[in-house]
């Protein structure tokens, strides 16, 4: 399976609040990974579309 992304994520890292909520919410890292690669960038600030991207966060929206 080939995947299209926008843009390599760089280094990943996720705040342990956020991979716990992933956990009680039955869902995946990977899931919401692939999403942002491509695209789709939820409530995500246009300063933080634009910055560099050699570190993809994954966090809790409380800790931004």
């Amino acid at each position: 399976m080939t995947v299209t992304t926008l843009f390599p994520l760089g280094r990943l890292c996720a705040t342990p609040a956020a991979l716990d909520a992933l956990t009680n919410a039955n869902s995946h890292p990977l899931e919401l990974l692939w999403r942002h690669a491509r695209g789709d960038w939820g409530d995500l600030c246009p300063e933080d579309i634009e910055a560099d991207r050699s570190l993809t966060t994954i966090l809790l929206k409380e800790n931004y």
